[in-house]
C-alpha cells in the first residue's frame, strides 16, 4: 500500500495532516533535485559565471565535491573589480603622458627620518620589540642559515602588515577567482571611462587580461594546495587584493615553494610570526641574498620581493633605523 492510499485511511486528525504535509515535501524535493542538477550541481544562488573556473579546477585533478564546497560558500561574490583595477593601472603605466615629479615637501636630510616615523609610530615599535624578543631564536637562525640579517627579516613585516595589524580587506580566494575569470574588456570597460581607448588599445588590454587571468589560475591552484598541506580553508584566508596573504604577505606559488616552518608544528603557517620570519629569509636566500652584499645587491634582491625600487630603498632605510 503507497503513502497515498494509507492517508486516505486515516481519521480527519492531526496525523493525517502530518502525512500529507510530509507527502508535499517529498514531491517538492524531487522537483528542487534536477533543478540544482541543471546549475552544474552547485548550491543555490552560485554565480554560474564560476561555472568554467570549476571544471578547469576539476579537470586539472581537484577534488570535484571540495571545489564546490569552496565554490558555494556563502559571501563568495564574483567581483570583476580587482581586474578592472589591475588593468586601468597597466593601461595609465603605458599609454598615459608621464606625470611631472611632485617637488619634495621636506628637507632631503629630513628625509629618512620621516619615512622611518611614518611607517614605525611609537606603537608600532612597540610591536616590532615585542616581535624581537619573542622570536630571537627563529631570528638568529635566519642569519645563521639563510645570511639574512634579522632587522631586514623586520622591515619586511613592517611595510608589508604593519607587523600584523593590516593583512588585507578582501578574501585571497575571491580575489584570484574573480581575475581568473574575468577576461572579456566588457567585464572591466566601467574602469577606463576616463580614457579614450582605442581599437588597438583595447585589443592590447585584452591581451593583458588573458595573461593576468592565467597567472591569477596558477595563483588560485597554488592557495588550494598551500591550504590543503596547511589544514586551512582557502576560501576564508585574508589576503591582499591580488591574492597576497601572510605576514609577509607572499602569493600563494612563494608560499608553496618558499614557505618554511619556524616552529616546528610541521605547518607553514604564514599568520604566525615564527613561520613567517623564515618563510622571508628563504625567499631572500633563495634569490641570492649572501653576506657582503653591496648595497645595490642588495636592492636587486629585495626587488625580486616587490619590483618597486622606492619599495627597496625603504626596506633597507627602515632595517637601519632598526
Amino acid at each position: 500500500m503507497n503513502i497515498v492510499q494509507e492517508c486516505r485511511r486515516m481519521p480527519t486528525s492531526f496525523f493525517r495532516k502530518l502525512a500529507l504535509a510530509v507527502l508535499l515535501a517529498v514531491l517538492a524535493c524531487s522537483q528542487v533535485r534536477p533543478a540544482l542538477a541543471a546549475t552544474g550541481g552547485g548550491a543555490v544562488g552560485m554565480d554560474p559565471i564560476w561555472k568554467p573556473l570549476i571544471r578547469q579546477l576539476v579537470d586539472d585533478g581537484f577534488d570535484a565535491h571540495e571545489v564546490q564546497r569552496m565554490f558555494s560558500t556563502p559571501g563568495l561574490v564574483y567581483g570583476p573589480e580587482f581586474m578592472g583595477k589591475k588593468m586601468r593601472a597597466l593601461y595609465a603605466s603605458r599609454y598615459s603622458p608621464p606625470q611631472p615629479a611632485p617637488k619634495a615637501q621636506l628637507d632631503p636630510r629630513r628625509r629618512k627620518r620621516s619615512i622611518y616615523d611614518a611607517h614605525i609610530p611609537p606603537e608600532r615599535l612597540a610591536k616590532v620589540r615585542y616581535l624581537y624578543w619573542e622570536n630571537q631564536d627563529v631570528l638568529d637562525r635566519v642569519e645563521r642559515e639563510y645570511g639574512v640579517p634579522r632587522q631586514v627579516v623586520l622591515a619586511f613585516m613592517v611595510i608589508e602588515t604593519r607587523v600584523g595589524d593590516y593583512l588585507g580587506e578582501q578574501k585571497a580566494f575571491r580575489s584570484l577567482a574573480s581575475m581568473a575569470a574575468t577576461r572579456t574588456y566588457g567585464a572591466v570597460a566601467s574602469h577606463f571611462r576616463q580614457f579614450q581607448i582605442t581599437d588597438p588599445q583595447r585589443q592590447w588590454v585584452e591581451q593583458r587580461m588573458n595573461e593576468k587571468a592565467n597567472w591569477a589560475y596558477t595563483q588560485l591552484k597554488a592557495l588550494i594546495q598551500y591550504a590543503a598541506a596547511n589544514r586551512m580553508d582557502p576560501v576564508r584566508i585574508p589576503g591582499s587584493i591580488y591574492g597576497a596573504f601572510g605576514l609577509c604577505q607572499f602569493i600563494p606559488t612563494s608560499a608553496l615553494e618558499r614557505g618554511k616552518d619556524g616552529d616546528g608544528d610541521g605547518m607553514v603557517n604564514l599568520f604566525v610570526p615564527a613561520d613567517a620570519i623564515m618563510s622571508v629569509g628563504h625567499f631572500l636566500r633563495v634569490v641570492g641574498w649572501k653576506p657582503g652584499l653591496s648595497r645595490a645587491g642588495k636592492l636587486a634582491v629585495i626587488k625580486r620581493y616587490n619590483q618597486d625600487d622606492a619599495y627597496a630603498r625603504m626596506v633597507l632605510e627602515i632595517a637601519a633605523r632598526l
